[in-house]
């Protein structure tokens, strides 16, 4: 029921902990550099806490064998806590535990809670590839952590980074995180959860990691609570070994570049011998897509047929969240997207939308926006139109209700020979539209906070501006200011009414930074 302070070593013996504190870890199998046989640890109670191996794996208990040992190191953990450990070794890990090579690992009982790898893998435990027996039951692991950056082979397993299989059954993984993919079990072969809520841990609950194979990675049974993510082409089906529960939910998820396409699918979950598998025990992690039962018996991801909520942009059936959607049924998840499928036909807006990457309305077509009462903002990135060399217009309207009169904050490009036209529907603020040289901007209200002028797209040999402002002086855009980066001042300001005889002309001032207004007409008072 004492305190051991430092480290407490086992070498070549047996090694029993009932209770009390160890604050300097423990380290089983080796001693002077010379591996030990025989060496045992088995942990009924108390508390291993608090030790830092700064640049060593194994921060709470460190089992370290060898390929030829005969009797190599086991640890067997019936109850206790191991807790506010760190690791920091990158060619290892194992901020609670580090199961080394030949070792072996059974827990049926206890918590391994709040342990750190800060430079390699396994906030909780690292399972070696050549690891004995492993075996992890009625156990708690919980807010572990794999915190290494920059190179992305360390920084996986929050909970359990296994480079093998690993078995897991009535546990509780929960709350675990890493840097990279696994926040609850990072492994590399065959994982099987029995009775097992893995769950609220970050990169996903569990990820497989390991070579293609066709036969299944992940096999439950029971109740299972947990998301699982394949790595490479999703040729692991999960094998269902005995039946689910009811209140069962393994959540799926995919490359998105495999998804399956419009009238596809892709298998996801198949049963073992008279099991029968339902729909409702898995869900899709795979943005656009649902689960299915086939007639076969196997459960599918396929794609979904979106139905809005009432927020308008979040589907019922998948509970995707959407920015923008292409005619009347294809729905995106970034505008940029959006734009990309356009192909001719009008983006709507489905929510307020901050840009996390440039966008641009197509290059082979025209596009139109609707903004539909929301808005688009940006501190970095803009929307373009056109590629300098094609003459694509964009068209921004506003169709919504209660909308039009919304700030934009946020640039749009229009590159040589392209045309920003913005409806009458439309008449807020936009923050700043950038011209190149042979780009032409209608707009006919509202504002624009900042107009800046730009060189010809290169191969363009445009060399003027184009600014239809007014619409016969009944609606005038107002342009808040300047700004002139080019060499070339031709600026051309024109209207879209036709004049008669009954006209008579003014003279037009200059504009800023020597840009020049020709001579207008204007209908009579």
């Amino acid at each position: 029921s004492g305190r051991v302070q430092g480290e407490v070593t086992v070498n070549g013996g047996t090694f029993e902990l009932y209770g009390g504190t160890i604050t300097g870890g423990v380290q089983v199998g080796i001693k002077g550099g010379s591996y030990q046989t025989g060496s045992n640890f088995t942990m009924y109670g108390g508390t291993i806490s608090g030790h830092n191996a700064s640049s060593g794996s194994g921060g709470g208990v460190f089992l370290v064998g060898t390929t030829n040992q005969t009797d190599p190191p086991s640890f067997t953990m019936h109850g206790g806590t191991i807790s506010n450990n760190t690791a920091g070794a990158s060619d290892g890990g194992g901020g609670g535990i580090y199961v080394g090579e030949k070792c072996s690992f059974t827990m049926d009982g206890g918590t391994i809670t709040g342990n750190t790898a800060t430079d390699g893998n396994g906030g909780g435990i690292y399972i070696h590839f050549n690891a004995g027996n492993v075996s992890i039951s009625n156990a708690t692991i919980t807010g572990n952590k794999a915190s290494a950056t920059g190179n992305t082979g360390y920084g996986h397993g929050g909970g359990i980074y296994s480079q093998r299989g690993v078995t897991v059954k009535n546990v509780t993984i929960t709350g675990n995180n890493s840097t990279y993919e696994g926040g609850g079990i990072y492994g590399k072969g065959a994982i099987t959860l029995t009775d097992a809520t893995v769950t609220d841990n970050n990169h996903y609950d569990v990820y497989y990691d390991g070579a293609e194979k066709t036969t299944p990675e992940l096999t439950v049974s029971g109740s299972v609570q947990a998301g699982y993510y394949a790595n490479y082409d999703w040729k692991l089906p999960i094998l269902v070994s005995g039946a689910l529960s009811e209140d069962s939910v393994i959540r799926v998820g995919v490359y998105e570049g495999i998804k399956p396409n419009v009238g596809g699918s892709l298998l996801i979950a198949e049963p073992a011998s008279g099991v029968k598998l339902r729909a409702e025990n898995f869900e899709s992690y795979a943005a656009d897509c649902v689960t299915s039962l086939g007639d076969d018996g196997n459960v599918y991801l396929v794609p979904c047929t979106h139905e809005m909520d009432d927020t308008g942009y979040t589907c019922k059936k998948c509970h995707t969240q959407f920015d923008a959607r292409v005619g009347d049924s294809a729905y995106y998840q970034t505008l940029t997207k959006a734009f990309d499928a356009a192909r001719g036909n009008t983006v709507t807006l489905l929510r307020d939308v901050t840009l996390t990457e440039n966008c641009s309305s197509s290059y082979t077509y025209p596009a139109i926006l609707d903004l539909n009462g929301k808005t688009v903002n940006s501190e970095r990135y803009y929307i373009g139109v056109g590629d300098g060399n094609h003459p694509r217009t964009l068209t921004v309207k506003d169709s919504g209700t209660g909308g039009g009169t919304q700030a934009l904050d946020v640039t749009f490009y229009v590159s040589s020979n392209g045309t920003l036209a913005v409806d009458n529907s439309y008449t807020g603020e936009i923050s700043r539209v950038e011209l190149q040289a042979g780009g032409t901007l209608e707009r006919f209200g509202g504002k624009i906070g900042e107009l800046a002028l730009s060189n010809a797209a290169g191969g363009s040999t445009s060399t003027g501006y184009n600014l239809k402002l007014w619409n016969g002086n009944t609606n005038a855009c107002t342009i808040g200011g300047f700004t002139d980066n080019t060499t070339n001042k031709s600026l051309t300001v024109q209207d879209r009414w036709e004049p008669t005889t009954r006209s008579a002309s003014c003279t037009a001032k200059t504009a800023v930074h020597g840009a020049s207004f020709p001579r207008r007409r204007k209908s009579p008072d």
